[in-house]
């Protein structure tokens, strides 16, 4: 390397070598100044996820600038060759310099105070150091410290590959997927070493082994192998005996302090620290005090009056260190950090409450797409619980954070399980639990009904109606006060936070989506409408039910359905979902109407950029109809798009005639059925495709319906779906139901508890597929395909598991085509090859036949089938000129989960009481 150029730097020297690379001397040709390289390890530069985290820290180390810091300069890379500029301190290692032993007590603590003050700096800006050592302290020729590679630990995180086991780099134990250990062994905290949570805690002890190294001259903790080590730390206690007699009483506290196993107990703040070594510095009897009893055999003094005045003024001088008022103690830095889910998963049914959090803030509990998964804050995956692998929602603790609650969607049920796993408890029969939330005494739970709040035992038994209601109430919460805090409905997408003392009257407090109680005197809500991705924090007093205005306090929170996902422990962390709107029905971008053939030919049609969903192709494959969404995504209307002329897309559906959805093509190609609330709750109408005469109503929905056209049999039967919105789709609110030529409707399949949409009719009117969500029997499967004889006789077959939905026959009724993968998971549209329809259904295994590339949600089929079968017409992203991508999009990242810990220190200062 020496003589070789990085970029603008050319390598003068080496400087050292380690488990976190090779430092060279090297010159900045274009500042003209001296820095030091870090070339980072082959193994970090190659592995994508780690030289991201990498990144991220090294930009928040850019950000620091202290005196005893040493400052990074950059990232960058040279052929292939990534490295890190840094300053380049003269001198040597604290490391070296202890090779000569102990350290006088007054050099220990002036340099130990630099080191806390560094430290104090870094954690003041979210940084924390994790691997201090005396390796990486550099003291200059003029006492001057520089504290090296902060934070640097968290992203190089190798395998262990020193020589000396004491000394070996930053160790992964992540391959026991119990935790993940960053550090080097004999400075490791014990959190660290047992891979538990860990924040600026760590640091405080690390700063202790190094002081304590500084007062003896020998390490704190040392073995044979890094096992020994780590056992030493974490069962025994460091050698006090080891310290120089007499020195000054509170730096014996200091070290006590610091070094407590521990978190709880340890000093929380290295400020602690750095106030104590000031105060023994500025202290005129010194850092090391002389009244240390005398040896047994000294001589009794000649003047016992003296020696017993002088043994009182010592007890007098130590009382009144003692007495003195202890330093303030800073409150703990706010840190953050985020996980994505586990490979494979999803969040699953965005639409509901997807996340909670322990008490403690310590476990955080998530629905993904096979199962309830429970993640410490400390351990680096996280793992399903056992018994929770069907359709379950609303997650919620138990205030000791050993149950679960949550709503067994299939059985109806509202259950609890123990966070170890193990055979989920029935608590009762609840048909469509609003969410949930246990009383802080543990005793009793709260939970929300279209009837109102019902409160029942925590061990389960008969509920109690609390509040009653005419209309959903969700998101109870115990107050303080003996009132609940909840979310009652005020119209279909709109709601308060009301908060009520069962038996008095409600104090309606703001329009709003949702909104938690915190001990801060808070309440941490959202509003879609100002800011969709933030979340906000009101003042709210118990006393008069008096609330204060929206302040934001967190960005970037992903929106579901409408929905925010967060959750907030009492004790002070805060964990949101967190990215980009990933699947919400609010808005969507503007898409391309395109063709996909079987060979996977992409081609544009040249239509203009719209919010697109739901095409259909005309019979005869001259036209689709497709309906386009309103900006705001709360409305839409039904478009023509004639596949034989130009560019241009004509309108069926006016704009005075309400939201209109769900273009169907009658068989015959001259009419179009669609959704439309234009007379009232949305029916189905059906209006001549060349646009001339008025439109006339097929079905009547009721004001708690709504009514979804679907497919048509050869005779006239329309097949439609009917929402149930008082209920919605979490609690079984979709059923099918079949219209006859003369007008008469008839419900086909609508299981409570159970969810069927997206049903196609056979080419020749006896089989109707279509999706459902029943009680799973496949191993937490939910999302099904079935086909069944038409009219209802019983028989009926499964067509595809595991996240099938929106069938579509071929126009000779001999394939059948579903989509693979819902929300936000990699969606495959799939064939099945149907054998043979009479005596019985038989059909062939599935194949993958195109990768879409785009889908954007579960209830909607956004793909459909060419009459002559060669490919498929789908909506596709595009670039702002129409042009498709050169391959289909890739699924959304996958869905990450924000953790703020010590948040309310935060809150409290952004939203003061």
């Amino acid at each position: 390397m020496i003589g070789q150029t990085l970029g603008h730097y050319e390598v003068t020297g080496s400087l050292g070598k380690g488990g976190m690379g090779e430092v060279w001397r090297a010159r900045d040709t274009k500042l003209g100044r001296e820095v030091a390289i870090k070339t980072l390890p082959r193994d970090l530069a190659q592995d994508a996820d780690r030289l991201i985290r990498f990144e991220r820290e090294a930009k928040a180390l850019a950000a620091l600038n202290h005196a005893n810091i040493a400052a990074v300069y950059g990232l960058d890379e040279h052929d292939g060759t990534r490295f890190v500029a840094m300053e380049l301190v003269e001198g040597e290692t604290l490391a070296k310099r202890l090779e000569g032993g102990a350290l006088p007590v007054e050099d220990a603590l002036r340099l130990g105070l630099q080191i806390a003050q560094a430290l104090e700096a870094a954690h003041e800006k979210g940084i924390v150091h994790r691997d201090l050592k005396p390796a990486n302290v550099m003291v200059t020729r003029d006492g001057q410290i520089k504290v090296l590679d902060f934070g640097l630990a968290k992203a190089f995180a190798g395998d262990p590959n020193a020589a000396t086991p004491a000394h070996s780099p930053a160790l992964s134990l992540a391959m026991t997927q119990q935790g993940l250990i960053l550090g080097t062994a004999a400075y490791m905290s014990p959190e660290q070493a047992s891979g538990q949570a860990t924040d600026q805690r760590a640091d405080v002890w690390a700063f202790g082994i190094v002081l304590f190294e500084m007062l003896t001259g020998l390490p704190v903790f040392t073995g044979e192998s890094v096992p020994h080590i780590l056992a030493g730390i974490l069962r025994t206690d460091p050698d006090w005996n080891r310290l120089p007699k007499n020195l000054h009483p509170r730096l014996r506290l200091l070290l006590e302090r610091c070094l407590e196993k521990k978190p709880r107990d340890r000093y929380h703040s290295i400020a602690d620290a750095r106030v104590d070594i000031e105060k023994i510095l500025a202290d005129p009897t010194g850092a090391k005090h002389s009244f240390a009893a005398p040896a047994a055999q000294a001589a009794a003094p000649r003047w016992p009056w003296l020696a017993g005045g002088l043994a009182a003024a010592v007890v007098g001088a130590t009382l009144a260190w003692m007495l003195k008022p202890a330093a303030v103690v800073a409150p703990p830095p706010v840190v953050r950090f985020d996980f994505a889910l586990n490979e494979g998963q999803t969040m699953r049914n965005p639409g509901r409450d997807v996340i909670a959090i322990s008490p403690d803030g310590t476990q955080i509990v998530y629905n993904a797409n096979d199962g309830l998964y429970l993640r410490a804050v400390g351990e680096t995956e996280a793992r399903r619980i056992p018994g929770t692998e069907q359709v379950l929602t609303n997650p919620f603790f138990s205030p000791d954070g050993e149950w679960i609650g949550f709503w067994d969607a299939p059985a109806s049920q509202l259950k609890k399980i123990r966070t170890a796993g193990g055979s989920a408890v029935v608590l009762t029969g609840a048909g469509n639990p609003q969410g949930a939330s246990w009383h802080p005494d543990g005793s009793k739970i709260v939970y929300g009904q279209p009837e109102g709040l019902f409160e029942i035992s925590a061990n389960g038994g008969t509920p109690t109606l609390l509040i009653p209601a005419s209309g959903p109430l969700w998101d109870p919460q115990y107050l303080p006060n003996g009132a609940i805090l909840f979310w009652r409905a005020t119209g279909p997408t709109t709601g308060d936070i009301v908060a009520q003392v069962p038996g008095q009257d409600a104090h309606v407090l703001f329009p709003g989506e949702r909104a938690i109680y915190v001990p801060t005197g808070h309440l941490i809500v959202t509003d879609p409408a100002a800011a969709p991705t933030a979340l906000f924090a009101r003042t709210f007093d118990l006393n008069t039910f008096e609330v204060g205005g929206p302040v934001p306090v967190a960005e970037n929170a992903t929106v579901r359905n409408n929905k925010t996902h967060y959750a907030v422990a009492v004790g002070g962390t805060l964990a949101y979902v967190y990215g980009s709107d990933l699947g919400s029905a609010v808005v969507l971008p503007d898409l391309a109407l395109a063709v996909v053939s079987r060979d996977g030919t992409r081609r544009s049609l040249g239509a203009p950029l719209r919010p697109y969903r739901n095409p259909r192709v005309s019979p005869d494959g001259t036209r689709v109809a497709v309906e386009i969404l309103d900006a705001d995504g709360g409305g839409g209307s039904i478009w023509i798009y004639d596949l034989a002329g130009d560019t241009d897309i004509r309108r069926l559906t006016q704009v005075n005639e309400g939201t209109n959805l769900r273009p169907l093509w009658t068989l015959d190609g001259a009419r179009i059925a669609f959704a439309s609330d234009r007379d009232g709750p949305s029916s189905i109408y059906w209006q001549d495709a060349d646009g001339r005469g008025p439109a006339e109503r097929l079905t009547t929905a009721d004001e708690d319906t709504f009514h979804l056209p679907e497919s048509w049999a050869p005779d006239g039967t329309l097949s439609f779906a009917v929402v149930n919105s008082s209920l919605g789709a979490g609690a079984g609110g979709w059923g099918l139901y079949t219209r006859s030529p003369d007008g008469e409707s008839s419900v086909f399949y609508d299981l409570e508890g159970t969810n069927q949409w997206s049903s196609a009719f056979s080419p020749d009117g006896r089989w109707l597929a279509y999706t459902s969500v029943e009680e799973p029997s496949n191993g937490g499967v939910d999302f099904r395909v079935f086909v069944e004889r038409y009219p209802k006789t019983g028989e009926r077959y499964e067509l595809a598991v595991d996240g099938a939905l929106n069938p579509i026959w071929s126009r000779d009724g001999t394939e059948i085509f579903y989509r693979r993968g819902i929300t936000n998971a990699p969606r495959v549209l799939n064939s099945v090859k149907i054998l043979a329809t009479e005596p019985r259904f038989r059909f062939t295994t599935a194949s993958s036949v195109a990768i879409e590339g785009f889908l954007n949600h579960q209830n909607y089929r956004d793909f459909d089938l060419l009459p002559d079968g060669s490919g498929w017409i789908m909506l596709l992203p595009a670039d702002a000129e129409g042009a498709l991508a050169a391959t289909p999009a890739q699924p959304p990242a996958p869905d990450r989960i924000y953790v703020v810990l010590n948040w309310f220190e935060e809150l409290k200062r952004r939203a003061p009481n």
